[in-house]
């Protein structure tokens, strides 16, 4: 069985592309694959989605097992992530702070990152979540991907 890390943007499509209450059959499939263990998100995801303003981090905080919390492990993996792939989030910024904590959850987890993230254009240019993937031999995967493999049908 497959372990599938979702990065933000995956959980903000969902959140404005298919809504929990017309959408129910999708997030009752979410909500098993949570429950089993295929799905999650770095805590550092809910925190990035909490600085939004449309209540998606405190729905999704609904969703037990869905946020892993950072140990030690988890700590250290992000370092070795952002040692190697420097440029991939600004740890000034709020923006993609989660980044490397989805990166290194999956390098810990041998798990397929899930992500709407495009590599970098330009060689010199900021890493993205897949650029880093590549990095670590990580597989990934977009939304279309991961219903694809899950073979969920809406």
């Amino acid at each position: 069985m497959a372990r599938y890390i979702f990065d933000a943007n995956i959980w903000i499509h969902l959140g404005r592309h298919h809504p929990q209450d017309i959408f129910v059959t999708l997030w009752q499939r979410i909500d098993a694959a949570i429950r089993n263990g295929e799905v999650c998100s770095p805590d550092e995801v809910c925190q990035e989605l909490a600085q939004g303003t449309d209540g998606l981090a405190e729905e999704l905080r609904r969703h037990d097992g869905l946020f892993v919390p950072l140990t030690n492990d988890l700590q250290a993996a992000v370092g070795n992530v952002m040692s190697q792939c420097p440029t991939l989030a600004d740890l000034e910024s709020e923006r993609n702070r989660a980044d490397p904590f989805v990166v290194a959850l999956a390098n810990l987890q041998n798990g397929v990152v899930v992500t709407n993230e495009k590599p970098r254009r330009a060689n010199n240019g900021p890493m993205k979540v897949p650029d880093a993937c590549a990095h670590f031999g990580l597989r990934q995967v977009d939304w279309f991907g991961f219903l694809r493999e899950k073979n969920w049908r809406l």
